[in-house]
């Protein structure tokens, strides 16, 4: 959810927030759009594939598990898998941090 929520804040900064769980499709309608700075377009565009990676899907084993095959979220993710997606999540928020800070300066 975290790196979801850090994929939304870049978003907000823009338009409303669409009601899904990739923001990397919203995002890639920005940078189509040519509203991301180009000190920050490398970054943003770095980071898309870690938001496609918990989109919908990763969103929905975290939560619930992959009920087809009768498995719980907690035998289908590892210590290994939660360090990445700490890592990931990192990422994410420093950039959403980074892009709050170049379009409102006045509050950083």
């Amino acid at each position: 959810m975290s790196v979801e929520n850090s994929g939304k804040a870049i978003i907000a900064l823009f338009e409303p927030v669409q009601k899904n769980h990739n923001p990397a499709i919203q995002l890639r309608e920005l940078i189509k759009r040519n509203l991301i700075a180009g000190v920050l377009l490398e970054d943003l565009r770095a980071t898309l594939d870690a938001f496609d990676e918990f989109g919908f899907a990763e969103h929905f084993m975290t939560d619930y598990g992959d009920e087809e095959n009768y498995r719980d979220p907690w035998s289908i993710f590892s210590e290994k898998d939660a360090l990445q997606a700490l890592a990931t999540l990192r990422t994410c928020l420093t950039l959403a941090e980074k892009c709050f800070q170049f379009y409102h300066p006045q509050s950083a």
